[in-house]
């Protein structure tokens, strides 16, 4: 679990406060545009205040309770506030989803951040292993070494309805609980300016009110890792409506473009923003960008007083032509899943499951094209940012089916336990990140998260049966991961 002292948005890496909010969403306490993280807090709390809390069942008034609670202490202005997080793990986990799990084997973070009226800023530096070794970053042996970021600074003010910000910011697009194939927290955050809606409330005009509430969000940053194509720039746009209760519509593109050796000018990025990227063998070396692009949807209802909602997100790694004119995405991947969840006793507990299926190979309902999502002829080390992939934990052509379940209990602990299935990298394709072979893993994963006044304790256990890059053999693994935030 992650948490900030103060900040304009509620930030990705928290699935409690996910499930509090979609609680809400469901009772019409929240708009409806919650599949693009981070969330604006005037978006989560404009409704709460005049909340009937009496009219809720016990667990959705305790989900409301911790929803103000949490709003209460991340919006304070006027005086700065601080947080010390630390993460550690034998081995970081295979499947990574919306929860924050730590990225390396050690994670330190120390951050120091004031809100005001319309600015908001915060500085972090941290420390993180970074894993070296010849053949896998999933493997036992290795050697650590640790090194600075400033993952999580920002600047952000406020416009009018608008949040204008800059930093190293994390973000999820998209409405999986385990994976989001075009954006997601997987990769280190890359520094970037950016835009939002404070509040995605709907137009007043009658000629545009039938969207409902509507979100957009985009920004423009650099990857300044160690790359073949080095400084290569990053585009993203992503647009939300919620046209009636429940139901979130949404499209999305990202674009690589520029870096050295690579055509930079603004044709060239017009050429990217419109897909004109399709271009022959002997053209290759003008190809101006390399994108990925997809629509994702969510509808959330009840069911005979049975809460649940349906998603799925539908992500391409090209582009072709199309009846209406304009490249619309091809060599899809995707995701679909579902959630139920309901109270436990009168006294405000609560139970959760989610069911989720992804499949990050392109063109996988059709004739499968192996080693090609999230890769790039123009840009070698494809969409990835520290040999991370920017979507997919699981990085190409990887199949998950997973199963969670999460109890929060009177007490506000929340315990979770999930099984998951992969397969990976079914190819052999040697650029992938995860596995360079084809492997079948089953994965257990346990896990608890402990509130107290000012720090917030997370044990998590995991159990697998198998490892990447283990080609003809079974080398089970387990690992323990521990964390803390102590809030100042």
């Amino acid at each position: 679990m992650q948490n900030a002292a103060a900040s304009p948005w509620a930030e990705p890496g928290d699935s409690t406060l996910r499930n509090d909010i979609h609680i809400l969403e469901n009772f019409g306490l929240v708009d409806g545009i919650l599949n693009t993280w981070p969330l604006p807090w005037a978006q989560i709390t404009y409704r709460l205040a005049d909340a009937d809390r009496d009219s809720l069942p016990a667990y959705a008034r305790a989900a409301l309770d911790r929803v103000r609670a949490r709003a209460a202490s991340e919006t304070r202005q006027g005086q700065a506030h601080a947080t010390l997080e630390a993460n550690l793990t034998n081995q970081p986990a295979l499947v990574r989803g919306f929860d924050y799990t730590p990225r390396q084997r050690g994670e330190v973070t120390a951050s120091l951040e004031y809100m005001g009226d319309s600015t908001a800023l915060r500085l972090s530096v941290g420390a993180y292993s970074r894993f070296f070794k010849d053949d896998s970053p999933w493997y036992y042996a290795g050697q650590d070494q640790f090194q600075a970021s400033l993952d999580g600074t920002y600047l952000a003010q406020r416009v009018d309805n608008w949040i204008l910000y800059a930093g190293w910011l994390d973000e999820w697009w998209g409405p999986g609980e385990t994976t989001s194939l075009i954006l997601s927290t997987n990769a280190r955050p890359f520094p970037k300016v950016g835009f939002m809606r404070s509040n995605p409330h709907a137009f007043e005009t009658p000629w545009l009110s039938w969207i409902g509430p509507w979100q957009v969000t985009g920004f423009l940053g650099v990857l300044p890792d160690d790359r073949i194509v080095s400084n290569t720039l990053m585009f993203g746009l992503r647009a939300s409506i919620n046209p009636i209760p429940g139901l979130e519509l949404s499209a999305s593109r990202v674009m690589m473009f520029c870096g050295s050796g690579r055509p930079c000018s603004p044709s060239s990025f017009f050429d990217g923003f419109f897909g004109n990227t399709n271009v022959n063998a002997a053209q290759q070396a003008q190809d101006p960008a390399n994108q990925i692009a997809g629509f994702d949807a969510r509808y959330s209802n009840q069911l005979f007083g049975q809460p649940f909602e349906i998603y799925g997100e539908l992500t391409g790694e090209d582009a072709a032509a199309s009846a209406i004119g304009i490249p619309l995405p091809s060599r899809n991947a995707a995701v679909i899943g579902g959630s139920v969840w309901n109270g436990w006793g009168d006294d405000g507990a609560m139970w959760k499951v989610n069911v989720e299926y992804s499949n990050s190979t392109a063109d996988f309902l059709n004739k499968k094209i192996f080693g090609f999502f999230y890769e790039n002829f123009a840009y070698p080390d494809g969409y990835r940012f520290y040999d991370r992939t920017m979507g997919d934990s699981l990085d190409g052509d990887a199949e998950l089916f997973g199963v969670t379940g999460t109890f929060i209990d009177t007490d506000n602990w929340t315990y979770k336990v999930a099984y998951y299935h992969t397969n990976l990298n079914p190819s052999d394709n040697p650029k992938n990140q995860v596995s360079q072979t084809a492997e079948t893993i089953n994965i257990v994963d346990l896990g608890m998260s402990i509130p107290m006044r000012r720090n917030t304790v997370g044990v998590n256990l995991r159990v697998q049966d198998d490892s990447p890059n283990s080609p003809h053999s079974k080398k089970p693994m387990a690992a323990l991961g521990v964390s803390t935030t102590i809030r100042f």
